[in-house]
């Protein structure tokens, strides 16, 4: 599987290239502009290589080549901020957007002396190598059903057909995290809860899977533990500001 990522000016905004000084990434030295923006992009590169998880498109069942164009800004202070995506599929958008949530503080950007919003934009590109598909087909079949049931409500079938493609691959996060979800919608709440907990037993930086786990954990009335769920969500790019707001008591006024 290779995988590249390389920054791009913005389609708006003020341009990177004509900004005073360039925002500037941890530990990037330079004496110019070109040489802070490229080590800069060479980071951002770097950094979504080591975090973003590509087998979401295997698991997806998506082969060739994926590209997922993000658009961001970087605030006054240096902070990331309203992350947009469009991409392949949904799950994919989701990765980028919790990736791109994770990068580090960065010098602001400034022009005539000021601190200023710099938008950024760059395609992250990796491609799924083709062959024969690593997986059983029906398993596949099976989740990608189970997701069409589950956007009609038919939640009780969605269930059974996560259900037959966890019987094919007992890794497959991605449908404990389905299932858990379409549980939700049925009020099987301990249920639920124990997909979360194995869709994020294997995959670790499951956001959506804390976020769903935490609300389960709420409708079960343990707000401590939903509120802890909540903030990991939050804090893998999943946003969760409504529902910690709901469970966290520090969070309400």
């Amino acid at each position: 599987m290779s995988f590249n990522a390389v920054a791009q000016d913005p389609p708006n905004g003020v341009p990177i290239a004509e900004l005073d000084e360039v925002p500037v990434y941890p530990r990037c030295k330079g004496d110019s502009n070109a040489e802070k923006r490229k080590c800069m992009s060479a980071k951002i590169a770097k950094f979504i290589r080591q975090k973003f998880n590509t087998d979401l498109a295997v698991n997806l069942g998506l082969t060739g080549r994926q590209r997922i164009n993000v658009i961001f800004k970087i605030d006054t202070n240096g902070n990331v901020f309203g992350i947009r995506s469009k991409g392949p599929h949904p799950r994919l958008e989701q990765e980028a957007v919790r990736v791109i949530n994770l990068l580090p503080k960065m010098k602001p950007g400034r022009q005539k002396g000021k601190a200023v919003i710099v938008p950024y934009s760059l395609p992250i590109t990796f491609k799924v190598k083709d062959g024969p598909p690593a997986f059983n087909a029906d398993e596949r079949k099976y989740f990608s059903d189970g997701l069409q049931k589950a956007k009609e409500y038919n939640h009780i079938a969605a269930v059974e057909l996560y259900t037959k493609s966890i019987k094919n691959d007992r890794y497959f996060a991605l449908a404990y995290n389905a299932r858990g979800v379409s549980k939700l919608h049925l009020k099987d709440y301990r249920g639920a809860l124990i997909d979360f907990n194995k869709a994020i037993i294997l995959q670790p930086e499951y956001g959506e899977a804390y976020f769903y786990r935490g609300l389960s954990k709420s409708y079960l009335s343990d707000n401590v533990a939903a509120c802890t769920d909540a903030k990991q969500a939050e804090k893998l790019g999943y946003d969760s500001k409504k529902l910690i707001s709901a469970v966290c008591i520090e969070a309400k006024p």
